[in-house]
């Protein structure tokens, strides 16, 4: 059972038509699926996660992978998305009834890379140019967010902590009152500093 190359000529002779055929069947298919797929591009950013606001204002470690994840979630949700597309120029890749903000949800993708405290966002469209700007503006708007939140929770601790203040101050101005008051039940006017 064993061919010799004259074989092989002999079948590629009789053959020839239908393997030309095939051939440029097969290129003419090629070219066309080149033409009509549209090509992917990939975008990637990533954010590192500090928190460097005064005092502990999240009850969780800012470095814990939970506390990763959750701002990693934060910034894929829908409002971040929404907010960054709001700000963006429509994309020209999409058609009119294109919905620009599921496409954006559905293009992006942000996730904490583990051990880390860092937050990958990558982004995969046909648009290379507006997935940057895209990537750029869910950071901007996260950003916005967290300070914002940062500012709203120490102004309500500085609220918090100026109530306890003039708390204190009362109770010190009604101590002093009382003690005055016991001094002069006891016949002591005046402090050991107005004495000397």
């Amino acid at each position: 059972f064993g061919f010799t190359w004259g074989d092989i000529v002999e079948v590629i002779k009789k053959r020839r038509l239908f393997l030309l055929i095939g051939t440029a069947v097969g290129i003419q298919l090629a070219i066309l699926i080149l033409i009509l797929i549209k090509p992917l591009y990939a975008v990637s950013a990533q954010l590192v996660i500090t928190q460097q606001a005064p005092g502990q204002l999240i009850d969780c470690d800012s470095g814990s992978s939970a506390f990763i994840a959750t701002q990693a979630e934060i910034i894929h949700s829908l409002d971040v998305v929404q907010a960054a597309v709001a700000t963006l120029p429509r994309p020209p890749h999409l058609k009119p009834s294109d919905d620009a903000v599921a496409g954006a949800l559905d293009a992006v993708n942000a996730s904490a890379i583990s051990g880390t405290r860092v937050i990958a966002l990558a982004y995969m469209g046909e648009d290379a140019k507006y997935g940057a700007a895209l990537l750029n503006a869910i950071i901007d708007i996260y950003l916005t967010k967290v300070r914002s939140t940062t500012r709203s929770g120490q102004t309500n601790l500085i609220d918090t902590k100026s109530a306890e203040l003039d708390e204190l101050l009362e109770e010190i101005a009604r101590q002093e009152s009382q003690l005055n008051d016991l001094r002069r039940v006891a016949g002591i006017i005046g402090t050991a500093d107005e004495a000397a």
